[in-house]
């Protein structure tokens, strides 16, 4: 009886776990402010040059995934709408950069 317990407790455990993995995998990767900022204008700059460090564009599933792709882009927008243009323009300038460079799988050139 004490190991069927045990064995429910550990079973009702592990069911926690894989709920909070989920719900970490449908949540938009924000990136921490380091504690070292702390002006406004340096942490809005930070914010716009490194909002999308954590989101992985080559990650399919993630980028298909409305929840945490479309909601994250509008939550860009909205906040490079509250900054000056120049910082908005280098967050502008961060996320195409890691559209071009880095992140996004190649495709097969047939020649």
């Amino acid at each position: 009886m004490m190991k069927a317990k045990h064995i429910s407790y550990l079973i009702a455990c592990m069911l926690m776990l894989c709920s909070l993995n989920t719900q970490a995998q449908n949540a938009f990767p924000y990136p921490a402010l380091p504690d070292t900022l702390r002006s406004v204008e340096q942490r809005a700059t930070y914010l716009s040059e490194h909002y999308w460090d954590n989101y992985q564009f080559a990650d399919t599933t993630q980028l298909k995934n409305e929840e945490i792709t479309e909601q994250g882009f509008v939550n860009f927008i909205d906040i490079l709408a509250r900054f000056n243009d120049e910082i908005a323009q280098k967050g502008i300038s961060a996320f195409t950069a890691k559209l071009t460079h880095r992140s996004l799988p190649r495709r097969n050139s047939r020649a």
